[in-house]
């Protein structure tokens, strides 16, 4: 049975309700300063899926700001980063490195351990993804910079990463019939992606000139770092420094358009796993098999099961769901 946790202010008074969830929130997340703006006091419910380091929040409110002050970060510093993506409404981040209005398909990524200050306006819905920071160290292969990172999902040929797959992963949260590997896999790709947008700095001229190659070269499984960088008339020692400086490579870049493709015919076709492989440039269906369990720590089978097991109607009955079957992506640990 999945670890599920849910919290709610309904039926408390004004005084009451924001004095319960400050205690629940320093509870259950970390320690900070929540004032509530609203009239007629904080409203804020909360469902919480627990998977071994990883835990998934899924957070309903009225407008209330939550604050992380330089006195809290000293006393109780975090080891771990949040993924904040917007289901419905908007918020407002400020930290001393940004400053951003998220709005709803947008994810914010930053370290709860640094001062912050993050507004939620009215009728909001936010999912909240704590990750340790070893999963960057081991999954990534780098550490998470101080500075706070927003992306946008619905990019890189993943539209499975958009504002219905953000409202699916949130009112999936709080129901046992989903199998914790369906919400596993929904989270990496969540986590993955908008890391890889927000680093590799969408805006700056040749990375962005850089990514529309990738897109128009990753069937190709000759195309290399080498063959992106001569196609956009820049060194590679150049393209590689300016993805470095991102945290991310010339060759995770290709990875990733390649696996948002494969992802994506794994969805809307019934084409075998090695025509996939070979459509999206990966030269074969063990190449592919090997990126898939990197990112994901699945088979591209169990990942094209897992899609398929999420395709569920909003209004199905419990008996309706059907079940993630075959090997488990392993979890995410400390």
């Amino acid at each position: 049975m999945p670890n599920i946790t849910t919290f709610t202010t309904e039926g408390l008074t004004p005084a009451e309700s924001i004095t319960a969830w400050t205690a629940h929130v320093n509870e259950s997340i970390f320690d900070a300063l929540i004032v509530s703006y609203a009239p007629d006091g904080l409203r804020a419910s909360k469902t919480a899926r627990h998977m071994g380091a990883l835990t998934i929040h899924s957070i309903t409110s009225n407008e209330h700001i939550v604050q992380r002050s330089i006195e809290k970060t000293l006393d109780n510093p975090l080891d771990f980063i949040f993924f904040s993506a917007v289901v419905s409404g908007r918020c407002v981040f400020y930290s001393p490195t940004l400053t951003e209005i998220i709005d709803v398909g947008e994810v914010i990524a930053y370290d709860p351990g640094q001062a912050y200050v993050l507004g939620v306006e009215a009728n909001s819905v936010h999912v909240f993804i704590r990750v340790p920071r070893a999963y960057f160290r081991r999954e990534l292969g780098f550490e998470f910079p101080n500075q706070a990172r927003k992306a946008r999902v619905g990019f890189a040929g993943l539209p499975e990463l958009s504002v219905s797959a953000l409202q699916d992963l949130s009112r999936n949260i709080g129901d046992s019939d989903i199998a914790d590997t369906v919400l596993l896999e929904q989270s990496r790709m969540l986590i993955d992606v908008s890391v890889q947008l927000s680093f590799a700095g969408e805006t700056h001229g040749v990375l962005r000139r850089a990514t529309a190659a990738i897109e128009e070269m990753h069937d190709n499984p000759g195309t290399k770092s080498g063959e992106i960088a001569r196609a956009i008339n820049v060194s590679l020692r150049q393209l590689d420094r300016l993805f470095a400086e991102r945290g991310t490579s010339t060759a995770k870049q290709i990875t990733v358009v390649r696996v948002g493709h494969a992802r994506r015919l794994m969805a809307e076709s019934s084409l075998s796993i090695s025509e996939i492989a070979y459509r999206c440039g990966f030269g074969s269906a063990d190449t592919m098999t090997r990126q898939f369990k990197s990112l994901f720590g699945a088979t591209p089978q169990v990942v094209r099961e897992t899609m398929h097991s999420t395709a569920v109607p909003v209004d199905a009955s419990p008996g309706e769901h059907r079940h993630l079957r075959g090997a488990t992506p392993r979890p995410i640990t400390q």
